[in-house]
């Protein structure tokens, strides 16, 4: 992933940071999910995304103090999961 990737993505994000969770548009507000799916961000995009800021910023710990970040370990299999909850209570709303 290159600065241009995670610029891109910031620049879609923010599309709904705007639209949806600041700034509340006035056309998207009776249709919140347009929002979303204009902004073109998929799961894969907010996973690639998340893991190559993590990696980075692991990178850049390690050069400032000399030792590797501890942290618990997550593999993140249990965002299929929760996204299945989240689609069906959306539905229900």
């Amino acid at each position: 992933m290159t600065l241009a990737d995670v610029r891109d993505f910031s620049r879609r994000l923010r599309a709904i940071r705007n639209k949806a969770l600041v700034h509340i548009d006035k056309a998207g507000v009776f249709d919140p999910r347009k929002i979303y799916k204009d902004a073109g961000i998929k799961n894969s995009d907010v996973d690639k995304t998340i893991r190559a800021l993590w990696a980075a910023m692991q990178d850049l710990y390690q050069t400032a103090l000399g030792q590797a970040y501890r942290r618990d370990s997550y593999s993140g299999a249990d965002i299929t999961l929760l996204e299945k909850c989240r689609n069906e209570i959306s539905q229900r709303a």
